[in-house]
């Protein structure tokens, strides 16, 4: 099985969440350095508004800044382009046999925005599992462990472009491989 992220890795959305994310701080009166964020992309919203602002902004503003973060994004969308050669990963990893399942922090409606982007990605991904399907997000290994389903820990590699995929695949016990 080779369980896939998405934000960064098929698709080329970092800066554009970066962004979102510093849109909704401002819109809410809180300055957080766009590099402060940007590190921080790839880690569940749940756990991102903590780490980047403190438990107090998180107590106060969290759950409104998690609703101003799509509507920034959706502004941006159309700047979120596919990764480089995305497609064909895709296509090769299915080709040779592979379990290709994606696992992203993201809700089930934004993850498959993003799908859409990447030509085939129904075609070549046996399972989608979303921040949606799990109660702790990255770098919690939980979701990793969901797309991992029943198949074998050791025939799985996550791939991933943050080091929050990389802390998430160990927290699961699984092997990865960081883009």
């Amino acid at each position: 099985t080779v369980i896939l992220d998405l934000d960064g890795t098929l698709v080329d959305s970092v800066y554009a969440h970066t962004l979102a994310w510093r849109a909704a701080f401002r819109d809410l009166g809180v300055a957080v350095p766009a590099y402060r964020l940007h590190r921080l992309i790839g880690m569940g919203g749940d756990r991102l508004v903590t780490e980047a602002a403190g438990q107090r902004v998180e107590d106060a503003l969290g759950d409104e800044l998690r609703a101003r973060h799509p509507q920034h994004l959706d502004e941006l969308f159309g700047h979120v382009t596919v990764a480089d050669g995305a497609p064909e990963l895709l296509e090769a990893l299915h080709d040779v046999g592979l379990r290709v399942v994606l696992a992203s922090s993201s809700d089930a409606e934004l993850t498959r925005r993003l799908l859409d982007l990447v030509e085939g990605s129904d075609a070549f991904l046996d399972d989608v599992v979303t921040g949606s399907d799990a109660s702790r997000s990255k770098p919690d290994g939980e979701l990793l462990l969901r797309a991992l389903g029943s198949q074998d820990r050791e025939g799985a590699v996550v791939v991933g472009d943050a080091v929050w995929d990389v802390h998430a695949a160990h927290d699961a016990a699984l092997r990865s491989v960081a883009v």
